[in-house]
């Protein structure tokens, strides 16, 4: 036989193997497999793989194992959100100290007594209008020059 039929024979070993074919295709199939010994040697090495799956099955977990892998997922699910609990927690709590920080830094170099005047030693000035409202006038430096 030419490599086209084996090409087409190959995928069908298998359902051929379980008994799947139709019985025209087998009886076609059996005359090809009397012809090439390729597709002989394919036949015999699934026919092995079967023997040897079939030979030792899997077995299958008890209810009791079963239980146990349940309760170590469930475990580990705990101490992943129990992790993420404790991260989450002190990143809060680092957050609300910068805060307290920068709240702290705040009042240090702006004080709130009242003073106007700032870091650069620039005083805001502020006048009265004939309607007794402040109204800032201007700005003037240590020098004392007015802008």
């Amino acid at each position: 036989m030419n490599t086209n039929d084996c090409s087409i024979i190959e995928p069908l070993l298998g359902a051929y193997l379980d008994g799947e074919l139709p019985r025209p295709a087998a009886e076609r199939l059996d005359v090809h497999l009397a012809a090439c010994e390729g597709c002989r040697a394919v036949l015999g090495e699934l026919a092995e793989t079967d023997r040897l799956l079939g030979a030792d099955p899997i077995p299958m977990p008890t209810d009791r194992e079963w239980a146990a892998v349940e309760w170590r997922l469930l475990a580990r699910t705990r101490s992943v959100f129990a992790g993420r609990l404790v991260r989450t927690c002190a990143l809060a709590a680092a957050a609300a100290v910068l805060l307290g920080a920068l709240a702290w830094l705040a009042v240090q170099v702006f004080p709130s007594g009242g003073s106007t005047e700032s870091p650069g030693g620039y005083t805001a000035q502020s006048g009265t209008t004939s309607g007794g409202d402040e109204e800032p006038l201007g700005i003037s430096v240590e020098h004392g020059e007015r802008f």
